[in-house]
């Protein structure tokens, strides 16, 4: 699902919840605060990967 797939995009960080809007075509990912240097990844990297 999509959800599996961002999720696996933000690795290693551990995400915590997927939450997607299908109206705005758009997710919003939780993770813990010091999982958001992880989620990110290096010059954003894992973020493009997960759009």
């Amino acid at each position: 699902s999509s959800q599996i797939l961002i999720a696996n995009a933000l690795k290693p960080a551990e995400v915590e919840e997927v939450i997607l809007c299908f109206e705005l075509g758009r997710a919003t990912i939780i993770v813990r605060e010091d999982q958001l240097s992880l989620a990110i990844g290096r010059r954003g990297q894992n973020v493009r990967l997960a759009a």
